[in-house]
């Protein structure tokens, strides 16, 4: 994993999603989005 410093671009991903597809970062464009880890 990449580190980031403060004001960097998040890395692109695409990531499995429950009940099938997929998440992506580029369909987030433009929505609110909240990261919890």
């Amino acid at each position: 994993m990449a580190d980031l410093d403060l004001g960097d671009l998040a890395p692109q991903f695409d990531l499995p999603r429950d009940g099938g597809g997929s998440l992506s970062l580029a369909s987030l464009l433009g929505k609110p989005v909240v990261l919890y880890f």
